[in-house]
């Protein structure tokens, strides 16, 4: 009885240990968002198009910058957009301005039962939780290999809908996560591109570490509560809200 209670004893201490040396990755990306001008074109009036393309087009070549901080521990994790204010009066800075609006909320995810969630909210609409899989469909891992911040990355392709999408992981860094709701491939992904839909709007997001830190700290996820729906459904309800706005404009009826 005495050698069980010893054993007891050390296994929960080993326990202890073992929680307070736990290792979690943080990874700080840049994001390069390439936005569709003629989504954003579709949004005014025909006799205002031409004078709409030509004020977005030069300076959405250069595209819009954001920086993102993912905190992960392979089980969990948050991947959230930085705080920066930009008081830019330039069409660039009204862009940036409506994407930082529509991501400013974190993702949640949950890599052990693949699904991830997420607050969201469209002007005009109500606010939802979006709850929906990681959508952690098989990877294709190619011999195809690089560079980043000294990790050597290997890409990896796959389809989701109509789009491909590419990524580079690091097998030593063994956790399967990544940017967005990304993850399933044996080991992080640094750099990802991807088509997703921001307020409407058409757009490519190219996404690349610069920074991974390993740091001896717990990652505490704190879900989102309310109303909750799909991602597709919550796209649906946007869609149909962008084309009753549409429909009003065009019979010359004005909006709040």
């Amino acid at each position: 009885m005495k050698k069980l209670s010893i054993l007891l004893i050390l296994f929960f201490s080993i326990s202890l240990i073992a929680q307070e040396e736990q290792e979690s990755i943080v990874v700080n990306y840049k994001s390069e968002a390439q936005i569709d001008l003629n989504d954003i074109i579709a949004f005014f009036p025909p006799k205002n198009k031409a004078k709409i393309e030509a004020m977005y087009e030069k300076e959405l070549a250069d595209g819009i910058y954001l920086d993102y901080t993912l905190k992960t521990n392979g089980v969990e994790s948050i991947y959230q957009l930085d705080e920066k204010i930009d008081n830019s009066q330039s069409m660039m800075g009204n862009a940036t301005r409506n994407i930082r609006q529509a991501e400013s909320t974190p993702i949640f995810k949950f890599l052990n039962k693949g699904i991830y969630k997420r607050e969201m909210e469209f002007k005009g609409l109500k606010k939802y939780v979006i709850e929906d899989s990681l959508n952690n469909t098989e990877w294709n891992i190619t011999r195809e290999k690089s560079k980043i911040l000294n990790f050597e990355v290997r890409k990896a392709t796959k389809t989701l809908g109509n789009q491909e999408i590419t990524a580079w992981f690091a097998p030593k860094l063994n956790i399967k996560d990544g940017p967005e709701i990304f993850s399933g491939l044996p080991g992080l992904i640094l750099k990802i591109e991807f088509q997703k839909i921001i307020k409407g709007v058409n757009t490519k997001m190219i996404v690349t570490a610069y920074q991974v830190d390993i740091i001896k700290e717990s990652i505490k996820v704190e879900e989102p509560k309310g109303e909750t729906i799909t991602q597709k459904e919550f796209n649906e309800e946007i869609d149909k809200f962008i084309k009753k706005m549409m429909e009003m404009r065009n019979q010359g009826v004005d909006k709040d």
